[in-house]
């Protein structure tokens, strides 16, 4: 038998993001003593209540199960949290290893459910090692989260409290963690790879949100020193992902060009070479006409005005 039910809400809710429905059922046996109670317990959006999940010892092959769910996919690279209690008992990865969890898209498995005790799961032992926290990274987007208890194993668990399951959002990835910026000049974020459905919000060194400025790229305010930005994921219900820091440096300008001769005779028709004194090395020096206008391709410590046949005017910039 399968039911299926939605959460309410409750004192002590569960961190970002709570799960909202349930469906549980006992499989390959049959026993009146399995099974899963107070099932709505588990997605109550409250930390310190739990639904149980009963196998008896003696009921090989008996599996009870409870498959948590949410209203939309994950991204790739969310974290599942999920917090399991035993009041009373001491749990250790020993007791545990009768449990298995693994993720659902829709009603598709995504095959990769996985015993407490394997290598890809974290698991945290808390309140005296009564209550045990599961975290791992799924490899596929999912929906629903599965976990069951198996019977039969000696030395195991004959039931467990799910507590609550948490979907974390992945911290936004940007296009560059340090960028340099010129002096009083403003500089371009950029997160990368962003995924549809999220909002990207951006904070100061201070931590203070910067309204009305949300989105994949963030055009900071003029630099003035070595600072700190961040961003993180959001979404439409107000979740969000751990901060990404992006470090913006100060590029101080280079020192203003001096020429070799600010004033050169030529005959007319001749060629004249301009010359920049005393050129550093790392620095691109750009010329313009008296017109302002940038001299493709020439850029250089030199530039070579071909054929002059009256008085004009050149200027570099470094």
């Amino acid at each position: 038998m399968t039911i299926t039910v939605n959460g309410g809400g409750g004192p002590n809710p569960v961190p970002c993001e709570a799960a909202t429905t349930q469906t549980n059922g006992v499989a390959g046996g049959i026993s009146l003593f399995a099974g899963v109670f107070n099932p709505l317990l588990a997605i109550d959006d409250d930390i310190s209540t739990a639904s149980s999940l009963v196998a008896p010892v003696g009921l090989l092959g008996t599996t009870v199960f409870q498959r948590i769910g949410y209203t939309t996919l994950s991204n790739i690279g969310d974290t599942v949290r999920v917090l399991l209690s035993s009041p009373g008992k001491l749990l250790s990865l020993g007791v545990l290893s009768n449990i298995t969890i693994g993720t659902y898209a829709g009603n598709t498995n995504n095959n990769d459910a996985m015993s407490l005790g394997n290598a890809l799961i974290r698991l945290e032992l808390l309140s005296g090692s009564s209550e045990a926290l599961i975290s791992f990274v799924p490899t596929k987007q999912f929906d629903k989260v599965d976990i069951r208890l198996n019977s039969g194993i000696v030395g195991a668990l004959a039931s467990i409290n799910v507590n609550y399951v948490q979907r974390v959002l992945v911290a936004p990835t940007v296009a560059a963690s340090d960028v340099s910026a010129c002096l009083n000049q403003p500089a371009l974020l950029t997160v990368l790879n962003p995924k549809a459905g999220l909002i990207y919000k951006w904070y100061d060194a201070a931590g203070v949100y910067q309204a009305g400025k949300d989105g994949t790229t963030f055009t900071t305010p003029v630099i003035t020193a070595n600072t700190t930005y961040y961003v993180t994921s959001n979404t439409a219900s107000g979740c969000a992902s751990a901060k990404t820091p992006v470090t913006v440096t100060v590029t101080l300008p280079p020192i203003t060009p001096v020429l070799a001769s600010p004033t050169v005779n030529t005959c007319s028709g001749s060629d004249v070479v301009l010359a920049v004194s005393n050129p550093l090395s790392g620095i691109t020096y750009k010329w313009y006409n008296s017109a302002g206008v940038y001299q493709t391709g020439k850029d250089g410590p030199t530039f070579t005005i071909t054929g002059v046949t009256a008085a004009t005017t050149y200027s570099v910039e470094a």
